[in-house]
């Protein structure tokens, strides 16, 4: 579309602001756009280095906690418990303990009875020690004789399957 001249009847380009011809003023002067600041590349850099590093560190951070679950769930041992009550005329109760920490109660084992349902404890050693000296501890509450304990310290390996015998 053109523009014409209002004093010379020239037909001007769409974007003239003045006639080519005589020099009249022919429209509005052409928008200018608002310049930005140019953006300190330096800071800029910093911005961009910060970011990375931060990311660097979360992303160690999934994968280090990551690592952890996986070593822990391989750093098992399995403990198999059976207990033999050595009382005569009365029922008795059992609480095993692995580490001081109750691993197994048991109600009602009859007298010279044997626990009947195999049971075995995981224990869970440090991610940094593939072995661990332990402490299980069984002791019968009542039969008769009143408290009895028997407890036995081994050595587990991680992986290992190891079955104890207690008398009580």
């Amino acid at each position: 579309m053109s523009r014409d001249c209002s004093v010379c009847g020239l037909k001007n380009a769409e974007l003239a602001t003045y006639c080519v011809r005589c020099g009249n003023y022919i429209g509005n002067p052409p928008v200018y756009r608002e310049q930005t600041q140019p953006t300190n590349l330096k800071e800029q850099h910093k911005s961009n280095v910060k970011g990375l590093i931060v990311l660097i560190i979360a992303i160690a951070l999934i994968f280090s906690a990551l690592g952890y679950l996986i070593e822990y769930d391989r750093h098992i041992a399995y403990i198999g418990i059976e207990v033999e009550s050595t009382h005569v005329a009365y029922y008795v109760d059992i609480v095993v303990y692995v580490d001081g920490k109750i691993a197994y109660t048991y109600e009602g084992l009859k007298p010279g009875g044997y626990v009947t349902d195999s049971y075995y404890y995981e224990y869970h050693l440090p991610i940094w020690d593939n072995t661990k000296v332990i402490e299980v501890k069984a002791v019968s509450f009542g039969g008769g004789f009143g408290n009895q304990t028997q407890t036995q310290t081994i050595i587990i390996n991680s992986g290992d399957y190891k079955n104890l015998i207690f008398y009580v």
